[in-house]
């Protein structure tokens, strides 16, 4: 089954750990890290909290501002169906060479988000663990 996992390593001797992303479909999968104290989960938090979505969520891990030429990480999710199918949109790339990269996608319903989203804010609460966003079929 697709899905996507994100788990937080805290660095006992630093405010800054590694937050993994671990991302897997039938036929392909991938994983990187990115350093983070977590500071970004309340937005994400929050905006896939959201229902219907309002939009597409848009979440990225990155040095500095300079868009896709320092991107990471990022994870966007988005209603695909009337029906309230959505998609999850993940991109990861090597934290020194970003040009090694991969694009995953695949579908997911509100109630495995918003099961994600619990999972996010007790990572964020503990500063440690790890959240699933599963798939469908």
């Amino acid at each position: 089954m697709s899905h996507l996992i994100l788990r937080y390593e805290p660095d006992p001797d630093d405010e800054v750990g590694r937050l993994w992303f671990d991302v897997r479909t039938a036929l392909f999968s991938g994983s990187s890290f990115f350093w983070s104290n977590l500071g970004e989960l309340p937005d994400l938090i929050e905006q896939i909290g959201r229902y219907p979505l309002d939009g597409k969520t848009n979440c990225r891990w990155e040095w500095g501002a300079s868009g896709d030429a320092s991107l990471v990480a990022a994870l966007d999710v988005m209603q695909v169906k009337v029906s309230g199918r959505l998609e999850a949109r993940v991109r990861l790339a090597d934290l020194n060479d970003v040009s090694q990269c991969l694009a995953i996608s695949f579908e997911t319903e509100y109630v495995l988000l918003d099961a994600f989203r619990g999972e996010l804010k007790a990572m964020y609460d503990g500063r440690s663990g790890k959240a699933l966003l599963a798939g469908v079929g």
